[in-house]
């Protein structure tokens, strides 16, 4: 990710604009890479790549209500409201 956004010179992953990569990034950070045991771990290493470092700012900026909403939602295994499937007669 760090060479790529190096080379590109972009804000995203796949050039200037927000693409299909760029959500499959965000979840990948968002739900594996700064989810608990991950993060402390993943934390530090962060730090030693400036450019993706920027890059996850910039996504969890992007997708703060979302991202907020999510971590403040209970944590059953009920999925979230808009993923549910709706209602049949």
């Amino acid at each position: 990710m760090e060479n790529q956004l190096k080379e590109l010179g972009t804000d995203f992953i796949a050039g200037s604009t927000f693409t299909i990569a760029d959500s499959c990034m965000l979840s990948l950070i968002a739900n594996l890479l700064n989810a608990p045991p991950l993060e402390p771990g993943f934390t530090p290493i962060l730090a030693n790549f400036p450019k993706v470092s920027e890059y996850v700012a910039r996504l969890r900026h992007a997708f703060k209500e979302r991202l907020a909403k999510r971590d403040s939602s209970d944590t059953n295994d009920e999925p979230a409201e808009e993923m549910k499937e709706p209602a049949r007669e």
